[in-house]
């Protein structure tokens, strides 16, 4: 494979643009979904935290209640703050694998945009060196050519 049949500079890279790209896009649609997830942690855990609240109020609050249904309330709440730690720290996994993601994705996101700005610098530095060789080849077209040079000053 010789260099012309791989393309110029602009087109390699170009190619790896492209990798970047679908790389880069891949990275992004995880972020959303991680961050999807976080919010449905974050919400569960709210939920949660509305349930434990309502269940508090509604807490027997007499001293003639039964000390069976006393005891049962109590079990309970403590059963739902496990449940409420236990979800925290779902959250709490949730935020990092977030936090994880997005930094994936932004540094994906930045080698991308190098990518792109070599490959815009590429085919500006292409450019001109074809407007060189086409004002060359004007040049050299245009020029009448002698065997012997032209001599301003009068003599042979």
């Amino acid at each position: 494979m010789t260099r012309r049949d791989r393309g110029t500079r602009s087109q390699r890279i170009q190619r790896l643009v492209d990798i970047a790209a679908a790389e880069e896009r891949r990275l992004a649609q995880r972020f959303g979904k991680v961050n999807s997830e976080l919010r449905s942690q974050q919400s569960q855990l709210g939920e949660l935290h509305a349930y434990r609240r309502t269940y508090s109020a509604a807490a027997p609050g007499t001293a003639a209640s039964h000390s069976a249904h006393w005891k049962d309330y109590q079990n309970f709440r403590a059963r739902l703050d496990q449940a409420l730690s236990a979800q925290q720290q779902l959250v709490s996994d949730a935020e990092q694998a977030a936090a994880t993601a997005q930094q994936i994705w932004m540094r994906q996101r930045r080698r991308l945009e190098s990518l792109k700005k070599v490959r815009e610098r590429y085919v500006s530095d292409e450019r001109v060196r074809k407007d060189r060789l086409e004002q060359k080849q004007q040049d050299d077209s245009g020029m009448p050519h002698s065997v012997f040079p032209i001599r301003y000053d009068g003599s042979k």
